[in-house]
């Protein structure tokens, strides 16, 4: 197919037509998909030289897909388009002070509780969340309390040899079909993070789940919500649930949500990411790692925070420690 380019060489009259005829966000998507990079600089260059196209409807819908898709567009904008000359600073690896999210073999990781610590100290981490799965998650040989509790002792005995890095006492909670938590709230109090997800009962009504995860998220000691949609790329489609509402619920109850960088999930998606940005909610980026090296798959969460446009001021864990706690806890 012909780029989009030679769509714009006889005047801005063929771009308007080219985004009538293609008036379907869908099919408009589609077609941008098969665009080279080139092109679309090319593109973007035509375009500046006629400013009513601004005023078209679906010309904000074309650079939407340019933005979240090409990030080498960014800089090119801020030479080739007078709107945008006060492009945010979108986030960098760079700017992520912890990781929210890991496993040990105290449930389905690979490495310990110390080499996991080992781990993000390399990467320059100022603090991270063990979270290894609570009991209903059986097969992950999920921790109950008398487990957590022992888990607990182990996790002072390797913070006490390191002191470079805050090991935060976390885990995720699953939630349960009916929207309560896996685990005792007496024991929900004495964590430094409650994370929760949904890990089972995907086939609920949408109604149902929606319950289910709103529920969930009311409850007073909850922090994070991972991977909210469950999906897992190429082999699980996200559960039926209406995510407005959640999103609402969270940002009333000061619930922040992952994106969950690990490349089977990348859940948010950039388009929710985007979303819960503009109701103001909280983000955080975690690896969701379940062996040393999956922490360096916070790349993966990155470039996808910077396709929904997010800076390091939208993301809890670029903050330090003690304004991070403070912030979630706030």
């Amino acid at each position: 197919m012909k780029s989009i380019i030679d769509k714009l060489h006889n005047d801005h009259i063929n771009f308007i037509k080219l985004l009538e005829f293609l008036e379907n966000q869908q099919q408009l998507l589609k077609y941008c998909q098969q665009t080279d990079l080139e092109s679309i600089l090319d593109a973007i260059r035509y375009m500046k030289e006629y400013p009513d196209l601004v005023h078209h409807p679906l010309e904000n819908v074309v650079f939407k897909y340019f933005l979240e898709n090409h990030n080498e567009v960014h800089s090119e904008l801020k030479t080739l388009l007078h709107e945008h000359d006060e492009l945010p600073e979108l986030i960098e690896l760079s700017n992520l002070r912890g990781d929210l999210q890991m496993h040990s073999t105290w449930s389905d990781g690979k490495n310990s509780i110390e080499e996991m610590l080992e781990g993000c100290a390399a990467r320059g981490y100022e603090y991270f969340a063990l979270t290894d799965h609570s009991k209903a998650l059986a097969m992950t040989g999920g921790l109950d309390a008398a487990k957590l509790r022992q888990q607990w002792k182990e996790i002072e005995e390797v913070q006490s040899r390191h002191p470079e890095i805050r090991l935060l006492r976390s885990q995720e909670v699953d939630i349960l079909a009916d929207g309560s938590l896996d685990l005792e709230d007496e024991m929900l109090e004495q964590l430094d993070l409650v994370v929760v997800s949904v890990h089972s009962r995907f086939d609920l009504p949408a109604a149902e789940q929606t319950r289910r995860i709103v529920r969930a998220l009311q409850h007073p000691e909850v922090d994070i919500l991972a991977h909210p949609t469950g999906r897992i790329i190429n082999r699980r489609p996200p559960y039926e649930f209406d995510l407005d509402d959640v999103l609402h619920c969270a940002r009333e109850h000061n619930v922040a949500v992952e994106l969950n960088a690990h490349p089977e999930r990348l859940d948010l998606k950039d388009a929710h990411l985007i979303l819960a940005r503009e109701l103001g909610l909280k983000i955080v980026i975690s690896t969701d790692a379940h062996r040393v090296q999956h922490l360096d798959l916070m790349s993966y969460g990155v470039d996808q925070a910077r396709r929904a446009w997010l800076t390091k001021i939208d993301v809890l864990n670029t903050l330090p420690l003690d304004a991070f706690l403070k912030a979630v806890r706030s």
